[in-house]
């Protein structure tokens, strides 16, 4: 993610994190070709769903990943290769959303979000604390921080009764529903230029998308162009202040695109086989190539788009699920091909 990234599912079958290392990769790692197909491999937490899979947002230096599984939060500091369950404090262990500090290099705060609240560590997940004061629905889908938290300490969370903010590091909740017609939130998205254009999108089973420009102080329905308003998740483009671009998941009629801030939708499905589609990640930097997105299904896989989404093509070579519940792509992934999936 929402994704980023953020869901509320419950699955009977054992499930696992997998790195895709494509093209690049594997052309360090294996000798082949540079233009070799792409591969997954296995490399997580075994037999719990993987509901949201975020990077350290200084991954490159790092190698942090976090992983909000139904029996709590796992952590790797070597690019998934191993993990570590970091529960100390963490009442609620089914977690369905993780959200770091854009200033996490420093300052190490990590929220998450669970069917009990929200939790925060301030030393990278070794200790957790709930931070639920005013936050009268425990139920947390989504949570989305702002890009200027470290100045403005502001935080969203998406539950079953709304929108929830806090402006002071988690300590205080109040909720943000006005002009919220539906609210049950399964997905929050922020602008990257949030500190200027004020702008949010939140997805709700049932009602669609809505948007704020305001911070949350009130919002509107933006579903033109939708023929399901199921929504699982939703991403921006990392050209949001110049394109406007934003891409939408339903449960059942695929993928969405809108190219002026959600004001109208059309759909984008073309090789997408199956339009149950439970998570979105797109290219965080990809310059002068068009978004490189990707789609989590419900059975079938990865699906990937190197052409903003006018187009896709199955990427699910070595998956050995095919139940995807949650994608992220690294910092460096024009450079590295690599992708993360939870399923």
């Amino acid at each position: 993610m929402m994704l980023n990234k953020n869901r509320m599912r419950r699955w009977d079958a054992n499930k696992f994190l997998v790195m895709l290392a494509l093209a690049l990769s594997l052309a360090l790692l294996f000798s082949s070709t540079a233009f070799a197909e792409e591969e997954w491999s296995t490399n997580g937490p075994a037999n719990s769903n993987v509901n949201s899979v975020p990077l350290s947002p200084y991954f490159d230096n790092d190698d942090t990943i976090f992983a909000g599984t139904p029996s709590g939060v796992y952590r790797s500091i070597d690019r998934g290769k191993t993990w570590t369950l970091i529960n100390n404090g963490l009442t609620s262990t089914n977690v369905r959303s993780i959200t770091m500090s854009p200033g996490f290099q420093t300052d190490k705060t990590v929220f998450a979000g669970t069917n009990g609240g929200v939790f925060k560590s301030t030393n990278s997940g070794d200790l957790w604390a709930p931070v639920n004061t005013g936050l009268t629905n425990s139920d947390v889908r989504s949570l989305a921080i702002s890009k200027d938290f470290i100045n403005d300490r502001t935080l969203f969370a998406g539950t079953a009764a709304g929108v929830f903010k806090t402006t002071d590091d988690g300590a205080n909740w109040a909720p943000v529903n006005t002009g919220l017609t539906n609210p049950d939130v399964r997905a929050l998205t922020i602008s990257l230029d949030f500190v200027n254009d004020n702008t949010m999108f939140a997805g709700t089973h049932g009602g669609g998308v809505f948007k704020s420009t305001n911070r949350g102080a009130s919002w509107s329905q933006t579903n033109s162009g939708f023929t399901n308003l199921f929504i699982t998740d939703i991403v921006i483009s990392p050209q949001f202040t110049t394109d406007s671009t934003i891409y939408v998941s339903t449960n059942g009629a695929g993928v969405f695109k809108s190219t002026n801030a959600g004001a109208t939708w059309a759909a984008a499905n073309d090789g997408i086989t199956n339009l149950n589609i439970l998570a979105l990640g797109i290219s965080p930097n990809f310059p002068n190539k068009g978004n490189t997105v990707f789609a989590g299904t419900s059975g079938d896989g990865v699906f990937k788009s190197n052409d903003d989404g006018a187009s896709w093509k199955i990427i699910n070579n070595g998956l050995m699920h095919k139940l995807v519940l949650s994608l992220e792509t690294p910092p460096c992934y024009c450079l590295d091909r690599t992708l993360f999936a939870g399923t």
